[in-house]
């Protein structure tokens, strides 16, 4: 389904009545998404809904949607008192609906300001923007507008907190899963007796970033690690200086008790172009120095590639890495070879949603092959869940659950096993898949349901006025147009045309089954969350036909947004040759009628008012 406030895909018929409901369903946002849609300004001003033609349409088309619009709202045509509006007020209306439709007509006219208003929204127009080299559609370039910010957001948040930490706890489970994992437990390597042994161990990480000044960087970093009842730590400060864009330099120094590092490192980077880079750091231990000099290069746009060399310590080799990044998905591929060891892998990730990517990792080395699946799952704006299943042929088979928020992270890692078997590799798997759906029944689920709740009550209360006046201008509108709306009533009757009987757009009540006559007032009119707009569509008839794009029907002449941030149908039962038809569609869905899937089968009865409409038994229909 299109997207909401699509312009670029041209309308489709509409379905038979059951398709109509799911598909109108289905182009909706969530029911119970973690944020509220507060659109009502942008759907009461889209300018092709205003005009009620398609986004792509002609010249012509504009310019015959003004005159027919111009019928209307021209201010001379109600200089007397033809409706229930005094004529001052009914002029003035009149006057402001035809300075809209110049304004809007003058901009659709202009095919530069028309480019900006579909990439831009008509905000763009009076915000000076221009249009360059696009090679996105108009829904692309919104929907990257809006992520950029959401993360730009999101890193001032979290360059204002400037920490960061990491608690991971890992808990041995091997003891208590051995007999129903492993076919012969008797050749395990734990015993009963292991219970408690030193596989649990946990590990504290914080760290603080701070900036000095323009050029200054202090990075402080602490981390404390227990395991099978000994502990350490370590301190660790960093201070980074940049030089220029194109240089920078760091140093670093740590200090700890019981566990072994490197007392002082000193790194240099270096950009010798546009595409490459070089980089040399000296690390200095107690016993062991080591030197690693880089050189990075971009091959592409989206591939790059780095050579280093490692001189001195446990790590002396050469390292070579390559990476590709795409839009959704990247992939890295590594080889190191040492004096002793040799290790190459391979890891590819892909965003498959807007909120879910997974990866694949691969290593293999001196130790054995290590296959690392994992998964990760944004739950709301500042965190994320994610599960990692990693066998080892050195460690066996491990599950890592972690969640972060605002960068700290909780990470558990859950040792099910020590050597892989197809059992514990099934656990692994299908645990989390488990997990995460209990979590979604009991905890997730009806925390999103309330807190829709509780947005939508919040946002009625504060678009209340901005309702209330949008549905006395709908009013208004209806009441300028209600002498055209009758003589097409008039020519359509003689004609046997379209007669829209009721027409509801707002927030309709789930449908019960349509076949039976006791649905028959299904739906009925909600003053605080519906509208009543079938003068609205009679008017918009054109020689027995309507036609709706794919916009917000919101803008539509004598529409408005009763209920922002709900999801939105419209209802319409209309009779066509002696016919009753009806059909729904979603907000931004497309509409066209009469077509034949439409009609009402002999004998249902649908309620108009206090008259009870019943359709004819004939079975026969002209409908095209």
């Amino acid at each position: 389904p299109p997207p909401k406030n699509s312009n670029r895909t041209k309308g489709m018929p509409a379905s038979g009545l059951e398709e109509d409901l799911r598909s109108a369903s289905a182009s909706q946002p969530p029911l119970f998404s973690t944020t509220v849609d507060e659109g009502i300004d942008e759907a009461d001003k889209d300018f092709y809904a205003f005009l009620n033609v398609s986004p792509d349409c002609s010249l012509e088309e504009i310019n015959a949607a003004k005159k027919r619009l111009a019928l209307v709202w021209h201010p001379d045509r109600h200089s007397k008192m033809e409706s229930g509006q005094s004529r001052d007020d009914a002029r003035a209306h009149a006057t402001a609906k035809f300075a809209r439709l110049s304004f809007i007509v003058d901009v659709l006219s202009d095919p530069v300001r028309r480019r900006v208003y579909d990439l831009y929204g008509e905000k763009g127009l009076s915000s000076g923007m221009e249009v360059g080299a696009h090679f996105k559609t108009p829904e692309q370039v919104r929907a990257e507008y809006r992520r950029q910010t959401a993360k730009q957001a999101k890193k001032r948040l979290e360059s204002k907190l400037g920490i960061s930490g990491m608690l991971q706890a890992s808990a041995n489970l091997h003891p208590y899963l051995q007999k129903y994992l492993e076919p012969a437990p008797e050749v395990a390597r734990y015993s009963p007796d292991d219970k408690g042994g030193g596989g649990q161990s946990v590990v504290l990480v914080e760290r603080f970033a701070r900036s000095l000044s323009s050029r200054d960087t202090l990075d402080l970093q602490g981390q404390l690690i227990t395991k099978g009842g000994k502990g350490g730590s370590v301190v660790a400060v960093t201070l980074k200086r940049q030089f220029s864009s194109r240089s920078w330099a760091k140093l670093a120094g740590q200090i700890g008790l019981g566990v072994a590092g490197r007392p002082v490192a000193v790194t240099a980077w270096r950009a010798l172009s546009s595409l490459s880079s070089a980089k040399i750091s000296v690390r200095l231990a107690g016993i062991w120095a080591q030197l690693r000099c880089a050189a990075m290069r971009q091959l592409s746009p989206s591939t790059s590639a780095k050579l280093q060399y490692i001189i001195g310590g446990p790590e002396a080799g050469v390292k070579m890495r390559a990476q590709r990044v795409g839009q959704r998905s990247s992939l890295t591929g590594f080889y190191w070879v040492g004096l002793e060891a040799w290790r190459i892998g391979a890891a590819y990730s892909n965003r498959v949603s807007a909120r879910t990517s997974i990866s694949f990792n691969l290593n293999l080395g001196e130790g054995g092959p290590v296959l690392d699946l994992g998964c990760r799952r944004r739950i709301s704006g500042n965190s994320a869940f994610s599960c990692h299943c990693m066998l080892s042929a050195l460690k066996g088979v491990t599950l890592k659950l972690s969640l972060g928020r605002m960068g700290q992270d909780l990470a558990v890692p859950l040792l099910l096993a020590n050597k892989v078997s197809l059992r514990a590799s099934l656990l692994a798997t299908l645990l989390p898949s488990l997990l995460a759906t209990l979590a979604k029944v009991v905890w997730i689920g009806p925390r999103k349901r309330k807190r829709r709740l509780r947005q939508l009550q919040q946002l009625r209360q504060e678009k209340a006025e901005e309702v209330t006046r949008a549905r006395r201008e709908a009013n208004s509108d209806v009441e300028l147009m209600q002498y055209a709306v009758e003589r097409k009533r008039q020519q359509e009757e003689e004609r046997c045309g379209v007669i829209i009987l009721k027409a509801l757009f707002g927030r309709l009540d789930p449908a019960p089954e349509r076949r039976g006559a006791e649905s028959a007032a299904w739906p009925v009119l909600d003053e605080t969350c519906s509208l009543e707009v079938s003068a609205a569509l009679q008017y918009l008839l054109e020689d027995s036909r309507l036609q709706l794009f794919n916009s917000s029907k919101a803008g539509l002449p004598g529409f408005c947004d009763p209920c922002p941030g709900e999801d939105k149908r419209l209802y319409v039962l209309y009779r066509f040759k002696g016919r009753l038809h009806e059909v729904v569609v979603g907000d931004t869905a497309p509409l066209s009628l009469p077509l034949e899937r439409h009609l009402l089968p002999p004998g249902a009865k649908r309620l108009v008012g206090d008259a009870q409409l019943t359709q004819p038994a004939s079975s026969s229909s002209s409908s095209s």
